[in-house]
Formats: structure tokens, C-alpha cells, sequence
């Protein structure tokens, strides 16, 4: 049974080593350069920016006339009495046939469109700015998580060969352990302890090696690759970085977050599909053209031209509260980029609260023209208590965009004893 328990254990070291040869060795540019191609996240991303331009490019392109050709072929074939030709617009006898050619050229420009184009054309542009600053925060998260992964992966693989060493260690404790035993140096308890140590460093290297296992997978999964990805070790990893600038480091976060951009860019663009959506109690202005060249079997295929130009005025009176849906649910839409502003992006803005107050006049033997007691929230056994209200600033966080910075009421009970410096109270 020893044997085959030996021979189990050469096999299974043999393995691991056969696939500790064939695993393969990432750096960490590669893992970055690799997970930014497979990730949902950094792909999606990727396909919003490219969305966004065609967007914008769309956007812009409302502002160039449309131009269209078109050309058919016809047979017309007239049975019993004469009739009127529709192609050619002459009078066929009965009972006969006639082949007619058709080709022509249109074109049509918007003059005015209610100020449509120009807001959507501002939202097409604050779209593009929100997919890019979207599409940098996916890139740079995505970077953040395989960075960390490939750091786990790399730390574990580290601590593995620090448990190896420490079961090293151990074993030779053992050994000395058993010899000191049979010279009568040490005693039985000296051996089993080392039994015991050597037995936790063991059991603290499975552990090491699966955490490494589950480290290295993880790090596989996030580049794309099937199996266990090792990291590979660099001298850069140790370099000490300097220590930063807090403040300015904040302020740069303020400014130049692109989840901040984005929520910005997005309010933007909302508010401009608001404007767009204005448009709609606007008449429309459009310029159309068109030229056509027909030709007939019964005038040998002699092209003719015909020519159109016309000037429309179109204005939607009423369109059963549709325009007022899409105006309401525009603003609800640009109210949501606002509310999900980071806390990093927000300004302290005051608030005022407006506090219920019971004042116990001063009794006689009081000489001080002040009030005795401010005491709100508690209710006075005194028959000359007067009551009244108060406005208190607070502070609280709010965004810096817009709406400006207005005062907003809450009604709120104060149990602490509000200060004379606060608000003075005359009789």
C-alpha cells in the first residue's frame, strides 16, 4: 500500500509539472491589452462611441438637402373605348398597346424646421461626449479590476513558494526533532510538536495553492484565455511611488472624472432633446424640386421634360397631446443624468429649515430684555407662552449644475436649545 501511495504522489507531481509547463505567462500590459478586447463592458462601451458618431454624423447631415433618382419602364395596354394615356397623357384608341420610359431626378431642403436640427445636433454632440467619457470609465475600470486580479495572482504566487518554504523548514525541524529523540537530547513532546508544525505548514500551502488556482483562473477569465494564466513578475511592481497631492488630486477627480462627463454630457443632451421636442408647435418650411424625362412608343422614345419646384408650409395645430408626452417625458429624462451625479461632484449648497419654536417669557425677577428659554420642540406650562417660527440655515449636498442654487424648505422639530446668536427674539 506504501508503494502505490508513492507512486500516486510521482504521478501527481508529474502532472503538476506537466502543467506548470504548458501554463502560460502574461504580463501585465498584455492582460490589459487583452481584457480590454473581451470584456463586455469595454466592447459595449466601444460600440456606443462608434453609435454616437454615426448619431452625430446623422444629426448634421439634416441640415444637406436629399436627392433621389428614379427611372421605371411601362406597358399600357387599353381595351374597348378610348381613354387618356397616363404616362403621356394622350388619348389612345381602343383595343392597343403603348411602351412609355420614365426617368427623372428629385430633390427636397428643410428651411426651417422649428429649430429641431440645431437641438438635435447639440444632443448628437453631448451623446458623443457622454460614450466617450462612458467608454474611458470602462476602459479604466476594466484596467482597475485586471490589475488588481493580476496583483492577487502574482502575490499568491509568491506566498506559495513562501509556504514551501516554511514545509522545507518544518521537515528539517522534524528531522532534527527525530535525531535529537533517539540520542535522548529531546523528548517526545519536542517531536510531536514538530510533527504539528509540520503538519500546518502543509495544510497552509494546500490553501496558498488553491487561492493561487482561483487567483490564476480568475486572471484567465478576465483576458479571455481558458485554463490558468500565470503573472509574470516585474522589477516596476517594487518601485516607491511618491506621496500625492490629496487636494489637487480631488480637484482633478472634480473636474476631469469621466463619470462626471458623462452625467453632464447626458443632461445636456436631454435638455436639447427637450428643445427638439419644442420644435413640434413650429411650422415647417420646405423646398422641393424634381425633374422628369418620359418618352413613348407612339412618339418614337422622344424624351420630354417635365419640371416641378414647390414651396411647403406644413404646421401641426393639433396632435392629440403627443408633443406635450414627449416634452414631459424629456424633462423627466433630464432629471435622472442630474440625481446620479457622484457625491464627489457636488457642492455644499445651504438649505433652510424652518423650526418650531416655544418661548417662555422672562418672569419678573428676570431683568434681562432676552428671552429666558428657547426651548423648541417642548411644549410650556406657562399661560403667557408664546409660540412662533423660526428659519435656521443647514447644509447639505446638492449638485453643482444646474437648477441654480435656490432655497428649499424643510420642516423639521430641533430638540437641541437653539442660541441667541442664531435668531433674536424680541417681545
Amino acid at each position: 500500500m506504501t508503494r502505490h501511495f508513492i507512486v500516486s504522489v510521482f504521478l501527481g507531481l508529474c502532472s503538476t509539472t506537466a502543467v506548470s509547463a504548458q501554463q502560460k505567462v502574461v504580463t501585465l500590459t498584455d492582460a490589459l491589452r487583452l481584457s480590454e478586447r473581451v470584456q463586455p463592458n469595454v466592447v459595449r462601451a466601444a460600440a456606443g462611441v462608434r453609435t454616437a458618431g454615426a448619431q452625430r454624423r446623422s444629426a448634421w447631415g439634416s441640415f444637406l438637402p436629399s436627392l433621389s433618382a428614379n427611372s421605371s419602364a411601362n406597358e399600357f395596354y387599353s381595351e374597348g373605348a378610348p381613354r387618356l394615356d397616363p404616362v403621356t397623357g394622350q388619348i389612345t384608341g381602343g383595343n392597343t398597346t403603348n411602351r412609355s420610359v420614365s426617368t427623372g431626378v428629385s430633390a427636397s431642403v428643410d428651411l426651417f424646421t422649428g429649430l429641431r436640427r440645431g437641438a438635435e445636433l447639440r444632443a448628437a454632440r453631448a451623446g458623443e461626449i457622454s460614450a466617450e467619457a462612458s467608454f474611458i470609465d470602462a476602459r479604466f475600470q476594466q484596467a482597475l479590476t485586471t490589475t488588481s486580479q493580476f496583483l492577487d495572482a502574482l502575490a499568491a504566487a509568491q506566498l506559495l513558494r513562501v509556504r514551501e518554504s516554511s514545509v522545507r523548514r518544518a521537515e528539517e525541524q522534524l528531522k532534527v526533532s527525530v535525531a535529537k529523540l533517539r540520542t535522548g537530547s529531546a523528548t517526545r513532546s519536542d517531536s510531536l510538536r514538530s510533527l504539528v508544525t509540520l503538519g500546518s505548514a502543509r495544510l497552509d500551502q494546500l490553501t496558498t495553492e488553491t487561492d493561487l488556482a482561483a487567483a490564476e483562473a480568475n486572471l484567465a477569465r478576465l483576458i479571455g484565455e481558458t485554463g490558468r494564466v500565470k503573472a509574470a513578475d516585474d522589477s516596476a511592481f517594487y518601485a516607491v511611488v511618491p506621496a500625492l497631492d490629496t487636494q489637487a488630486l480631488r480637484m482633478e477627480a472634480e473636474s476631469k472624472s469621466p463619470r462626471i462627463q458623462s452625467a453632464v454630457a447626458s443632461a445636456a443632451a436631454a435638455r436639447a432633446n427637450v428643445s427638439a421636442s419644442r420644435s413640434n408647435y413650429w411650422p415647417t418650411l420646405a423646398l422641393s424640386g424634381s425633374t422628369n424625362w418620359s418618352g413613348s412608343e407612339t412618339n418614337d422614345y422622344n424624351l420630354l421634360n417635365q419640371s416641378q419646384l414647390s414651396l411647403g408650409l406644413r404646421w401641426n395645430l393639433f396632435d392629440r397631446f403627443d408633443r406635450e408626452l414627449s416634452i414631459h417625458s424629456g424633462r423627466q429624462t433630464a432629471m435622472s443624468p442630474r440625481l446620479t451625479l457622484p457625491i464627489y461632484g457636488a457642492r455644499w449648497l445651504p438649505i433652510w429649515s424652518c423650526v418650531w419654536l416655544n418661548w417662555t417669557p422672562p418672569g419678573p425677577e428676570s431683568k434681562s430684555p432676552r428671552p429666558a428659554s428657547w426651548q423648541p420642540g417642548k411644549t410650556s406650562g406657562s399661560s403667557r407662552s408664546a409660540i412662533g417660527w423660526a428659519f435656521l440655515p443647514s447644509w447639505t449636498f446638492s449638485p453643482p449644475r444646474k437648477p441654480s442654487i435656490r432655497q428649499r424648505w424643510t420642516w423639521s422639530t430641533r430638540d437641541s436649545t437653539i442660541s441667541g446668536r442664531r435668531r433674536s427674539w424680541k417681545r
